[in-house]
């Protein structure tokens, strides 16, 4: 039966579905469809583990034509037998009654211990196989080059709560690069007025357009360091190492998800890790001697 999955949300709750959406496919189904914001689809759709992805916008004011294209299509020869499932909890006034909604929580319960990719699978009735997998690594550019040993560093995040303060990622970077490590930093349109700061210690930035364009600069043996955030979900669903700094957000909820991914938590005495417990941790993913 084809699917339709209604997930809207930030860059990591988007990409956060690569994991649920891979085992649906090994699973045998081929037709899943993904509503949601187009721009954060991209990363599931280039890495095809959906058939098409469909705007927030069009499904709320459309939803007969959605599932008609779909028809049109062979993808749904019956739309009453699309199966439709939704992490949204507002359905399109016009959406026929006599279709069937699953509607889900779009994370589990603060405090259950739960991961949101085990929350996300188990809603989409799927049981994740471990170790961690890299369900977006088809995304990684393999090419040995120059940048290999790049080390990105991210300091945005959704929200300032979650933002390990800046001058600590700039401390971080200052000493690995000491260390003969290239070290760049990646900042979106929310920290566009960070350039000039980390500019004036030397360090490059780029401030790629979208999600794809940021999977692009990134090479296998790649190091991100970030907050809980989007563009450290994707690097570690792509494969890369990552290392995650966590303030006052849950790990066991929203800790990246991939074979090499890392993070860090405040202990008893801090409100966020220290840039000593960060650059252990660093050091011990690039194996550089103490």
């Amino acid at each position: 039966m084809p699917r339709l999955i209604i997930r809207p949300g930030g860059l990591g709750d988007t990409v956060l579905l690569a994991p649920a959406l891979a085992a649906l496919r090994e699973a045998g189904e081929r037709s899943i469809h993904l509503v949601g914001y187009p721009e954060r689809l991209e990363p599931l759709r280039a890495a095809g583990l959906v058939s098409r992805t469909w705007s927030l916008d069009r499904w709320m004011s459309s939803p007969e034509g959605v599932l008609g294209v779909l028809a049109e299509q062979g993808s749904v020869e019956d739309p009453e037998r699309c199966a439709i499932e939704s992490f949204f909890d507002r359905l399109p006034d016009s959406l026929p009654k006599r279709l069937a909604v699953r509607i889900h929580p779009p994370a589990p319960d603060p405090g259950s211990g739960i991961h949101v990719v085990d929350h996300l699978a188990l809603s989409l009735g799927v049981t994740l196989a471990h170790p961690k997998s890299a369900p977006l690594a088809i995304l990684l550019d393999w090419r040995r080059d120059d940048v290999e040993n790049r080390i990105w560093m991210h300091p945005g995040g959704g929200g300032e709560f979650k933002r390990w303060p800046l001058e600590r990622f700039l401390a971080l970077g200052e000493t690995l690069r000491q260390e003969q490590m290239e070290v760049r930093f990646l900042v979106g349109e929310a920290e566009a007025g960070w350039v000039e700061t980390i500019a004036a210690h030397g360090i490059a930035v780029d401030q790629p357009d979208d999600p794809l364009a940021l999977a692009r600069l990134f090479r296998a043996e790649n190091l991100f360091v970030g907050n809980d955030s989007g563009p450290g979900h994707l690097a570690a669903l792509m494969g890369l190492r990552t290392l995650t700094i966590f303030g006052p957000t849950d790990p066991r909820m929203w800790a990246p998800w991939g074979p090499r991914a890392r993070f860090l938590a405040p202990d008893e005495t801090e409100r966020w890790p220290s840039v000593e417990r960060a650059l252990l941790e660093a050091a011990r993913i690039l194996s550089i001697p103490g």
